[in-house]
This record gives structure tokens, C-alpha cells and sequence, in this order.
């Protein structure tokens, strides 16, 4: 596993205790984001969202 995989891994996890949903729940909802966006990574989400700047 590279650092970056690791780094991805330990967000979700992260992510999924703070907001008390499973790991697949936390994935299925990227999945979800990113296709609606047409974003391919959630790197691509992160910069539209940060384009978009805050509402």
C-alpha cells in the first residue's frame, strides 16, 4: 500500500467515526457525489468544491 492509499484510507475511516456511518455507507455517498459531478477522484470534488467557495 503506498502512503497515499494509506493517507485515503485513514480519511475515510476518520470521516465514517465522526459521522457514525459505515465505511460502505461513507464510499457509496463518494460515489455518489462523484458521479453527479462527473468528477473521476475525489481530489476533483475537493478543487469544485473549492471553487465553488462557500455558500
Amino acid at each position: 500500500m503506498t502512503a497515499w492509499a494509506a493517507a485515503a484510507a485513514a480519511a475515510v475511516q476518520t470521516a465514517t467515526g465522526l459521522l457514525h456511518l459505515s465505511e460502505a455507507t461513507a464510499k457509496a455517498q463518494v460515489s455518489q457525489v462523484m458521479a453527479k459531478l462527473g468528477a473521476a477522484s475525489r481530489v476533483q470534488i475537493a478543487v469544485l468544491a473549492h471553487q465553488a467557495g462557500p455558500e
